[in-house]
Parts: structure tokens; sequence; C-alpha cells
């Protein structure tokens, strides 16, 4: 069993033990045979939706204060305060015996308008196991059906596994998106889709949206959930994405339609995006030692440079104008204080380079840097429709053919917002990939170095062991005054970086902290560079 720390605690996790796979057990203790009735009824009506609910069990006062409950073990007590042949208040009784044995089930008082002074106690400050105190004469039986249904969805049978058992990455996000919403959308994918078995999952990884992506499989089909707790953020992705989609060139388009799922409370929303088959990531394309430079040369250029490429998109595709200082438009407020906590976290690897926290926040804050001035350089520029997220792993291959996905982040932005996100993405996670490099710090130096010759359009040298990598950079860096031949200008262009490198810097699931200092650092050498390509 894995143990994964988390700021409250430990969190113990096993993905193949499905701990909530049983029956989910209620017990009725109510004296009026009428209105017990109507609660089996309802309870037994809940067993389609929910088939591990097992018929409710009917007790009798006296029952519960022989400490049935120790015996029956059930999930979730419905219970009466009043009997109202003995004119006995016994269902407290019942709540003393449940505090008093430690059992504490969990209790939904459903009572009466009995009048006394018993009836107007704060049961749930009492007795920390009840969930609610219901009227159950003032209030329909609906509202006892949706709390019954709020404490089946937690007990939801675990509807995964991990195709990593070890994978504590993907664990620690399940743990923070919640199991129990995950969960829900996941049974509502097999329904859809007629599963019976546990889904395989697979984690992919995140982008900068902060949602979390999940790969698995379908009838050997690829499927992509992508699922966060900022329903409205993703919702609005996701319509952004339907209507901006179809203005990519059509060479691009995974003709699949994605759909939503929510949780019953709406505080999680999944988007579920079928996959091109045969598919690979440009990431993982690069990366082959099989593909040659050629092959890597003749798809960049696919996707950038041909006929129907990226560069006639962007030209054509444009919308209002903005200076530069659109590129730190989401640092006003108090954005820039996750930047101050990542300073903060790794400023023993950073000390020795130099950075200029102050200077960097000013700029990100307040567009001023000595020349870097928003009232200098005042040059609007229109905007262009950006993909939003064009990371490496949002390029699909098949054969010579490329796609898009994960296209709801689609917006106008500043004119190289794409090509700098995977400029740096390629070189913050392609760059010793699978090595034990990629995690030691003392290439620290040697990274800076590297992403000196980025920043300024200077090539990287091959080393024989990152070839394929350093050629798509190279040729991205190379060709970005080309893709953009009429917005170009250097100094923006390494502004543009410098946001990408500071985002990246705050991926803390994603990114180790050797590299997400090599990011930091190279942030500030962004604006340093950025500042003397004015003055030139």
């Amino acid at each position: 069993m894995n143990t994964i720390p988390i700021e409250m605690g430990y969190l113990n996790y096993n993905s193949n033990l499905n701990i909530m796979n049983k029956n989910f057990k209620i017990i009725i203790c109510e004296d009026e045979h009428a209105r017990r009735a109507m609660i089996e009824a309802m309870i037994k009506s809940l067993k389609n939706k929910y088939p591990y609910l097992a018929d409710p069990k009917q007790v009798a006062f006296k029952d519960i204060l022989n400490n049935c409950l120790v015996h029956d073990k059930p999930d979730l007590l419905i219970l009466d305060l009043y009997d109202n042949v003995d004119d006995k208040w016994y269902g407290i009784d019942c709540l003393e015996i449940i505090k008093t044995s430690g059992i504490n089930t969990k209790t939904i008082i459903f009572a009466g308008d009995k009048q006394g002074d018993m009836r107007k106690r704060n049961f749930k400050k009492d007795y920390p196991f009840v969930l609610d105190d219901i009227d159950k004469y003032k209030e329909k039986i609906s509202g006892l059906s949706e709390m019954i249904e709020v404490e089946l969805i937690n007990k939801l049978p675990i509807q995964y596994k991990l195709k990593n058992e070890n994978d504590l990455i993907l664990q620690l996000q399940i743990s923070t998106i919640g199991e129990s919403n995950l969960n829900q959308i996941l049974r509502q994918i097999k329904e859809e889709y007629g599963i019976a078995d546990e889904v395989l999952l697979e984690r992919m990884v995140s982008g900068y949206s902060g949602a979390i992506l999940i790969r698995f499989y379908i009838d050997n089909t690829a499927y992509i959930l992508k699922i966060s707790k900022d329903t409205e953020s993703l919702k609005k992705e996701y319509e952004d994405s339907l209507k901006y989609y179809p203005k990519f060139p059509s060479i691009f388009f995974n003709y699949i339609h994605s759909k939503e799922y929510y949780t019953n409370n709406y505080n999680a929303l999944g988007i579920l995006i079928k996959l091109v088959e045969d598919g690979e990531t440009i990431f993982d394309y690069i990366k082959k030692e099989s593909n040659t430079f050629e092959d890597i040369y003749r798809i960049l250029n696919r996707i950038f440079m041909d006929d129907y490429s990226l560069k006639r998109h962007y030209k054509e595709q444009r919308y209002g104008s903005e200076n530069w200082t659109h590129i730190f438009r989401k640092y006003k407020g108090t954005k820039y204080s996750i930047i101050e906590s990542v300073i903060n976290e790794i400023r023993l690897l950073i000390n020795d380079f130099g950075v200029n926290y102050s200077n960097m926040k000013n700029l990100s804050i307040n567009q001023s840097y000595e020349r870097l001035d928003k009232n200098n350089k005042n040059i609007d520029k229109p905007l262009v429709l950006c993909h939003g997220d064009l990371h490496s792993r949002n390029i699909l291959i098949q054969g010579l053919n490329p796609f898009l996905i994960d296209t709801g982040g689609i917006s106008y932005d500043y004119w190289c917002s794409d090509l700098c996100r995977l400029i740096v993405d390629l070189f913050l996670k392609g760059i010793d990939n699978d090595k034990k490099e990629y995690y030691d710090i003392s290439q620290i130096e040697k990274n800076v170095k590297i992403a000196e010759l980025i920043i300024t359009r200077k090539d990287v040298e091959l080393d024989g062991v990152n070839d394929n990598y350093i050629n798509a950079i190279n040729w991205l860096t190379n060709h970005v005054d080309k893709i953009y031949d009429d917005l170009f200008d250097i100094f923006d262009f390494q502004l543009c970086l410098m946001k990408e490198f500071m985002q990246a810097s705050t991926r803390v699931g994603t990114i180790p902290p050797n590299k997400r200092a090599i990011a930091l650092i190279s942030a500030y050498r962004c604006m340093v560079f950025a500042n003397e390509s004015i003055m030139l």
C-alpha cells in the first residue's frame, strides 16, 4: 500500500483493492407504517441508478437500544425521534446509544413536529454523526431522497484501476479532484458505453489550465478525460472550443466531438475526448530515435509553414490590437504571488544566478523595467487566434498528419503565444527526458546556457543525447520570424518566452524543482535580453 503525504495528513491508497464495492445498507427506524412504506419505496426506486444499494431494513427503537447497529453496521440510519404509541422520545435515546457505543452511524433524523423542548434541540451540534434533521410532515420526501443520494455517491464503488500502481502524482491528482467526483463521472461514461469492468487509467501530462488529464481505452480506442473542479472555467473552455476550433485549418481537425459529464452536485466537470486512432504526441514523435531530423523538419513544416499551416491561419485569423503589455495581463492583481511562493520555495537553487526578483515583479505587474516601459515602444499589434495551450502533448501525429487536441484554451492572444509555449515545453520536458540528469540540480547551469541560446535565437549545439529535441527547438526559433513575418520583433518574442517560463516554474506536479529553477532563471534572462533588444 502506498502512502501519499498531503497537507492535512496521509492518504492510504491501494488501486487494486475495491474497498467500496459492497452493498450500501440503510436501516429505517420509523413507527408509522404509511411513512415507513413511503421511505422504503423511495429507497428501492434508487436501486436502478445505484445497483449497489441493498434493500432497506426496518428496525424498532428497542433494537437500536439493544445495539443492533453494532451487528448490522449500516451505512445510513433514517431515524424517527418520537414513539406515538408509548409517547416517548426513544429516538433521542437511540442517538445517545450510537454516540456512547462509538460506532457513530451516519444518521438522518426524519421526524415529525411534536411540540416540546426536546424537538427544539440542535441535534447536528450535539451528535456530529447526524447529517440533517428533516421534518417529515413539513418537507417532501424528495429532500430525504437527495440526502441519501449524496451518501450513495460518496460510497460509489471504485470505477477504475491505475495502469501504473506506483504513479503517486496521479494518485495525488485524484485526491485533489476528489475520488468521489472521478467515480461519478466514470460511472456515467461506463453506463453510456456499456462498460462493466473497471477502467484502466493512465496519467497524461497536464497543460497549464489546472485540470487533470487521464487517458483510458474503450474497445481499443483511446480517450482523454479532462476533469476539473473549476467547472465554470472548464465549461468556458468547452464552449470556446466549439466556437473557435472550426476557424483553424481543417487539416488539424480531430472530427470527434467531445462531451460533458457533471457530478451530481455540479462541483466537478469532465470533458471526454476521443483521440485520433494510432496517433502519437509530437513529443513522442520527436523522441523516437528512428525518426530522422528530416522527418521532424517535415512535420514542423506541415504544422507551421505549408500552404494550409498555422502560418496562414495566424495571418488570416486576427482581431483587435494590443501592445506587448498584453502578455502579462494575467499577472495583475494577486497572481504574481504564486511566482513569489515559487521563488521562496526554490530560492537556494537560484540564488547564484543573479535573479533580481523585484525587477521581475515590477515588469510583470507594472510593465516597467529600464527601457521596457509600457509608455515606450508602445506599438500595437493585432491579436491572433491561438490554440492557447500548444504544448507538445496537444499535437498528435498520425502518419504525417498533425492534429490539434485539447482546444479549450482557444482565444485571441498575443502573436507568438502558441510558439513560445511549444518551445518552452520541448526545452524543459525534452532535454534529458528519461535520464537521471533530468532531476539533477548540477545540470541547472548547463540548461540555463541552453536557454540563453534559445532566447537569443542562436542554434543550440547538438550533444549526442538530446539531438532530436534540440533540432526541433532550433527549427522553431529559426522560423519564428517566418511564421509571424509581419508581426515579429525579437523583444516581444523574448517577453512572451519570459511569461511561459514563469508559468512553467509554477508546475509543481509535473516539473521537478531543478527544472522549475531553470524556468525561473530563464524568465529573468528573457527580461534582460528583451531590454537589450530594445536598446539595439
